[in-house]
């Protein structure tokens, strides 16, 4: 959609925070910043912690016009979220483009319930979005649905500032002139989850007045809303365009580690290259998933020990995730055992972790493959001498299962094909609990950016890449 459009998102079944069992935030790709070793104890430089998250204690109204404005906790919420946004535009519009920053002339809040609903004389009933357009009377227009507003807010408070940061993202593209009508859809999207992750950065660091946002869940939440908002996959040709979980969430990455600067440079040749070898459409009638058998695990775990040279396979147990292993805890449903060189694998579990379901985080067959490998890639640890128990032997997994996910992407398993979807199965799982980033022990690091981050930079840069940025402590 161009700048004098609605800009409107096809929002899932909603399900609640608790079902999703977050650790921690994530990250962005790090194309600029592979380095020797790593500190799990900062993401994106900041440090990594818990902490209040969301709207500040005794915040005064926002000092903005809102039509509509009913002064329910979500108005206020939404209001102090346009505002605190504005004011952050306020100081960095300035920095970017060396002019003063004018905010939209408009603010509405509505009610997607109400069949007389109507915005700018187009009706919005039943319309649950969020969305900025400057094809109205009244000029240029932010927009949010109350419901919208508090059915994210049941994922932390800290993601309707993500939601309406999106949307300013794109008044700042209009007002910069950073698109025009031959700029694709998705570099318009993509560009203003990076201002929102600017902006997020901001608060993460303390600069924000109505907000506050922690590093370890606050930040993973944001992701997570991040992802559920994806287009999820191409519809036949026609593509809604707003990117995948995997696109949303790491330019929203990029804008919170490199800042709004790096958003401004954002264009096709950009998103393509964050894509790497992805696939970037499948069928509508394609589902992308494949039944998870002992042959299909079998073919995943020798592919693994094929792409890394393992020259003493593991053996497979399917009986059921290894107990009583004398050097390692059980992990399930899958498990690994140093002393005996065993994998351990409760079929029935796996089955399940890898089971498609209707909800908001996208779940399916590659987050139990991505678990298989990783699994399988603490043998190849063991056979490097590398620990398998230290933070970095976590985030050296992870990196790995990035690096087996790239030559699935490539077609280096005959017979195998990565579906569209399943480097967001893979993401949703690092989200979820962390196995697929977990040395052998089952343990990870406290912040999902961190476990992100790895995953995209073995899926980008390869195998050197993990060796030099996660090495062994010293």
């Amino acid at each position: 959609m161009n700048a004098r459009t609605f800009r409107r998102r096809l929002l899932a079944t909603f399900v609640p925070i608790t079902a999703l069992a977050l650790v921690a935030g994530c990250g962005n790709d790090p194309a600029a910043s592979v380095r020797a070793g790593y500190d799990a104890t900062k993401v994106a430089g900041l440090p990594v912690a818990d902490g209040p998250s969301g709207l500040r204690e005794h915040v005064p109204p926002p000092a903005i016009t809102v039509d509509g404005f009913t002064g329910t906790p979500g108005d206020q919420l939404a209001a102090n979220a346009v505002a605190d946004v504005e004011d952050f535009w306020r100081v960095q519009y300035p920095k970017m483009f060396g002019r003063q920053f004018i905010p939209v002339d408009h603010h509405v809040s509505y009610d997607s319930d109400d069949a007389a609903a109507t915005v700018c004389g187009e009706s919005v009933a039943g319309k649950a979005n969020a969305f900025y357009t400057s094809d109205c009377k009244q000029g240029r227009l932010i927009a949010w649905d109350r419901s919208l507003v508090s059915m994210y807010a049941q994922f932390g408070a800290e993601t309707v500032p993500y939601i309406l940061a999106h949307e300013y993202g794109h008044a700042i593209q209009d007002q910069a002139r950073l698109v025009n009508d031959s700029t694709t859809t998705i570099v318009r999207e993509q560009q203003a989850d990076c201002f929102a992750g600017s902006y997020l950065r901001s608060v993460a660091e303390g600069k924000s007045t109505r907000f506050t946002l922690n590093t370890a869940n606050g930040l993973n939440n944001v992701i997570v809303a991040a992802m559920s908002l994806s287009d999820g996959y191409y519809i036949g040709t026609m593509p809604f365009e707003h990117g995948n979980g995997f696109e949303r969430a790491s330019a929203l990455q990029l804008g919170f580690s490199d800042g709004a600067n790096a958003c401004s440079r954002i264009d096709d040749a950009e998103i393509a290259a964050r894509r790497g070898n992805l696939p970037a459409i499948f069928s509508s009638t394609e589902t992308g998933e494949q039944e998870i058998t002992r042959d299909s695990v079998q073919a995943e775990i020798d592919f693994v020990a094929q792409l890394f040279k393992l020259k003493d396979r593991p053996k497979v147990e399917y009986t059921g995730a290894i107990r009583g292993c004398p050097d390692a805890h059980e992990t399930t449903p899958v498990s690994y055992c140093p002393s005996t060189n065993t994998i351990g694998i409760d079929m029935p579990g796996l089955v399940k972790r890898g089971r498609k379901v209707d909800s908001l985080m996208p779940r399916g067959d590659f987050d139990a493959y991505a678990l298989v490998a990783s699994r399988t890639l603490l043998a190849v640890e063991k056979a490097s001498g590398r620990s398998l128990s230290e933070q970095t032997t976590a985030l050296h997994v992870a990196c790995y299962t990035g690096v087996y996910t790239d030559a699935l992407a490539r077609g280096d398993q005959p017979g195998s094909v990565l579906s569209q979807g399943d480097v967001d199965e893979a993401l949703a799982g690092l989200l979820r609990d962390g196995l697929v980033a977990s040395n052998v022990d089952g343990l990870s690091v406290p912040s999902g950016f961190a476990r992100i981050e790895a995953y995209q930079l073995g899926l980008k840069h390869g195998r050197t890449a993990c060796d030099n940025t996660y090495t062994d402590a010293r």
